[in-house]
């Protein structure tokens, strides 16, 4: 399997209600989903590395546009 048939298939694994929403990431390098509420559903944290929480952001919304 191919590292992008290995991440496809990891992103298919997230639960659909999160999965499907579209994703933000503050500088404290916090990942939420984007239910139109202020704080959202908080996806994952990585411990203040807000770069590699915009990375995994910018991925999902690949993946979500077809990427």
């Amino acid at each position: 399997m191919t590292v992008e048939a290995t991440i496809k298939f990891l992103h298919l694994a997230i639960a659909e209600d999160v999965r499907t929403l579209p994703w933000r990431s503050n500088c404290a390098g916090e990942i939420f989903s984007d239910d139109g509420s202020e704080n959202g559903l908080r996806i994952g944290h990585f411990q203040g590395d807000a770069a590699i929480a915009a990375f995994v952001v910018a991925a999902h919304d690949e993946f979500q546009n077809g990427g």
